[in-house]
């Protein structure tokens, strides 16, 4: 398991950073939330720029379907 530095864009993309030379060459699917910093335009932009990273939004106001929040 990964975890972010901050939960901010700049951490955010630094996580992206270390998962892409972590599986170089591969396609990455990641699931995440929507926390404002996993959206906006650095992230489009760094998602354009490694089309080999797609992230997949959970729906909002499910709880459920994100794992993390059962550790709270």
């Amino acid at each position: 398991m990964m975890k972010a530095e901050k939960g901010d864009t700049t951490g955010f993309l630094k996580m992206l950073m270390r998962i892409i030379i972590r599986f170089k060459g591969k396609i990455i699917d990641l699931w995440v939330d929507n926390a404002r910093w996993h959206k906006g335009e650095r992230v489009r932009k760094f998602l354009l720029k490694n089309r080999n990273l797609h992230l997949h939004y959970l729906p909002p106001y499910h709880p459920e379907l994100n794992y993390q929040e059962s550790l709270w």
